[in-house]
């Protein structure tokens, strides 16, 4: 089975906040996968981390860490609930912005995942 996009939504919260929501339908094909991204910046307290993601209460497993001037982190949950459900991202402490998004995927390995994640960062003239 080849994977297959299923749906994607996003959230830009510019407020100060320790929390942001988005709603997210999943659809009800199989091998389901939900991918979130989030990224904070403009941190108003020393830990900007996020601390839980959540979809229809169910924890997510983070995949993936950058810190380079802002944080973003990729979050990833196998087999989520099918219908709209709220994905609840919440940090280790308040942001002054944040923007994230999800997409949902069918025809993924539901077992190893994330089967393998990387990451750079850098600066040059």
């Amino acid at each position: 089975m080849a994977v297959a996009f299923d749906a994607v939504s996003s959230v830009a919260d510019t407020d100060a906040t320790n929390s942001t929501t988005l709603s997210h339908t999943v659809g009800t094909g199989t091998d389901r996968i939900l991918i979130v991204g989030i990224a904070a910046d403009n941190v108003i307290s020393a830990n900007r981390d996020v601390s839980s993601v959540t979809y229809a209460g169910t924890a997510l497993t983070k995949a993936v860490e950058l810190d380079y001037g802002n944080n973003s982190e990729i979050w990833i949950l196998v087999n989520p609930n099918t219908g709209t459900n709220d994905v609840v991202v919440t940090f280790a402490g308040t942001v002054s912005r944040a923007v994230g998004g999800a997409i949902s995927l069918t025809g993924a390995a539901q077992t190893g995942q994330p089967d393998a994640t990387g990451s750079a960062s850098g600066t040059s003239t």
